[in-house]
């Protein structure tokens, strides 16, 4: 014996849409008090539009972004899969935080570290010669030698990479 399948949408509750009318409105079943009829077909109205409402700002000294787990610090491990943009971030970090440079001039070293485009293994397969002629000697021998130190962490380097 087969069960009887009741449609999901009563004909009934259905109204013909006459092609007279300039405006559409929703038939009255769509609106709920979860949903108004002004939020759920918007218009010009401003008032009419679904507003989401500012939350009041923290009082804490730290901003949201300080607090995020995902910040690219000094401290963060290079990632073998990261960015242009991350790699720049990451560079800006290392030498405003180990090396002492201001972060105007740190971001403008890394922009220019990755100009030419580049990502996370350029950061690895870049030599000591070449770190120091980006950074100069004492830098460039600080960052390259940071970079060896954190090879074997997990994400640098894949494990069938070779790192010199």
């Amino acid at each position: 014996m087969r069960p009887k399948l009741s449609p999901l949408f009563h004909p009934s509750k259905f109204e013909p849409v006459s092609p007279s009318t300039s405006e559409y409105s929703p038939p009255p079943y769509i609106s709920t008090p979860e949903t108004p009829t002004s939020t759920a077909y918007p218009s010009s109205n401003p008032s009419s539009t679904l507003q989401i409402p500012t939350s009041p700002k923290r009082r804490s000294k730290h901003s949201i972004s300080s607090l995020n787990p995902f910040r690219i610090r000094a401290s963060s491990t290079p990632q073998w899969s990261w960015s242009n943009a991350q790699c720049k971030t990451w560079l800006a970090a290392v030498l405003v935080e180990y090396c002492g440079r201001d972060r105007e001039g740190a971001k403008m070293t890394a922009n220019n570290v990755f100009a030419t485009g580049g990502f996370g293994p350029s950061l690895y397969l870049m030599t000591n010669e070449t770190w120091m002629r980006y950074l100069g000697p004492r830098d460039g021998n600080s960052v390259h030698s940071l970079l060896l130190g954190c090879k074997d962490k997990r994400g640098a380097v894949p494990r069938s990479g070779k790192f010199t």
